[in-house]
Order: C-alpha cells, then sequence, then structure tokens
C-alpha cells in the first residue's frame, strides 16, 4: 500500500498532458477495466503475486487505482483505512469526510482529504470495493476547484470488473 501513496504524491506533484483523443481502457488482474479519460496517460505497475496498480495522470489531477487479490485480500475497510491514514500522514492532510461514491455500481462510503502542494490547495478521494476475491482501491485527486474533479469522480464510476 505505501507504493500507491508514493506513486500518488508523485502524480499531484507533477502534472503534465497528453494528446490522445480516444479514451483507453487498462485491464488489471484479468478482469478490472479502467477507462483512463481523454487527455490522461497512464502506466501501469506490478506490485508482487496477484497486486497491481494504474497510475493517470492529467494536466490537474490524477488518479492511482489498485487491486489486491489471491487468497485473502484486504477488506475494502481495511484498505480504505490504510490508504487514508497513509495520504493524510504524508500529505498532513486535514481530518478525512466521509461522503458517498458510486463504485462497481454500487454507493459506498468514501473519504475526501484537504492538503496543500506548493501553496495550492488539493483534494483527494479515497475510495474502496470488495468484487469476487478482489479489492479495488481508487485514490483521485486534484487541484481544488479543477475542472478535473468531475473527470475523475466519473473515472472511479466508471472502474467495472468483467466476468
Amino acid at each position: 500500500m505505501l507504493a500507491l501513496t508514493t506513486v500518488a504524491l508523485l502524480l499531484a506533484a507533477a502534472p503534465s498532458s497528453a494528446d490522445r483523443t480516444p479514451a483507453e481502457k487498462v485491464t488489471l488482474e484479468g478482469r478490472v477495466v479502467v477507462t483512463v479519460p481523454v487527455a490522461y496517460e497512464y502506466e501501469e505497475t506490478s506490485l508482487g503475486e496477484d497486486r497491481s496498480l494504474v497510475a493517470l495522470r492529467g494536466e490537474d489531477g490524477a488518479m492511482v487505482v489498485t487491486v489486491y487479490g489471491g487468497q485473502r485480500p484486504p477488506n475494502r475497510w481495511t484498505a480504505l483505512s490504510t490508504h487514508t491514514e497513509e495520504l493524510r500522514t504524508r500529505l498532513r492532510a486535514e481530518t478525512p469526510n466521509e461522503v458517498r461514491q458510486r463504485l462497481l455500481g454500487h454507493t459506498v462510503t468514501a473519504r475526501d482529504l484537504r492538503y496543500t502542494v506548493a501553496g495550492a490547495p488539493w483534494r483527494a478521494r479515497l475510495v474502496a470495493a470488495n468484487k469476487g476475491r478482489r479489492t479495488i482501491v481508487a485514490v483521485a485527486t486534484w487541484r481544488d476547484a479543477s475542472p478535473a474533479r468531475e473527470t475523475l469522480l466519473h473515472a472511479i464510476e466508471a472502474i467495472a470488473v468483467g466476468r
């Protein structure tokens, strides 16, 4: 889970842009499909056996989707708490607020964090869900008052698990 935090911090601190027009789809662990928003670039990384992530990066925001598989993946509450505490500590963020977010067709409890990078206000949303023998954790971060917020929240809603 530490790798997710490190990647998220790097993405938030170093925004970039891409010139793709069609939305692409990335498949993690053979079943979890993440739609890459237009003008976002992505990078897939394996975290070892039955664990992988994809990092999406745009001009004013970033998102990391981590998939834990195997015989005993963490449950969604454990994953959400661990990721939230790690980000809160590393980003020196305020106490997280509970919000509702759609993920995998269900409305689940998510966490919102507020923090600053180089004096600019940023926000992050963390959400987790279980599906089959997988735990999916999505972390999106965007510059406050940026249109990237809607893009990233829709990208979280678009995450799907195939058969």
